[in-house]
């Protein structure tokens, strides 16, 4: 599946959207969503939300610094390098709100926290076949749930 194939819910500019030169504060207290959107319908939209139909929120994120998409071995997932340094502190904060937002694994978060970095296999380069048969059943305390 495609972000395309998501079902997010799809508008239409009312207005060009302008921004004012003005603290941000005021902008957001003035702000009204009806003023500047409706709902679009069938092809006539030119703006897509994170929104689903069932309430829930596939995100988009609008990066403004470089990065790089990389496929990883295993169909459907992927890494995201973010090709901006930051501090190690902020890079964690970031981790935290990902784990939190359940965007990275658990494992993912705790190793690279531990390690003082993040770490991903080399492109086209998957796990060895111990790697692959290997299940943990032990979360960050307590013995992880069985999934059928």
């Amino acid at each position: 599946m495609s972000a395309e194939d998501l079902p997010r819910e799809r508008w239409k500019k009312k207005r060009p959207l302008t921004f004012e030169d003005e603290p941000l504060l005021f902008a957001l207290l003035k702000y009204k969503a009806g003023e500047d959107r409706e709902p679009a319908e069938g092809d006539d939209w030119d703006l897509v939300s994170s929104r689903l139909p069932d309430g829930k929120h596939a995100l988009i994120l609008d990066l403004d610094f470089d990065h790089a998409y990389v496929d990883t071995s295993t169909p459907g997932h992927s890494h995201l390098y973010l090709n901006t340094p930051i501090s190690w502190w902020r890079a964690a904060i970031l981790l935290w709100a990902l784990r939190v937002a359940k965007v990275i694994e658990s494992g993912f978060f705790w190793w690279s926290l531990r390690r003082g970095a993040t770490f991903a296999r080399r492109p086209g380069h998957g796990k060895n076949p111990a790697e692959q048969s290997s299940h943990y059943s032990y979360g960050f305390l307590f013995k992880l749930r069985k999934h059928d």
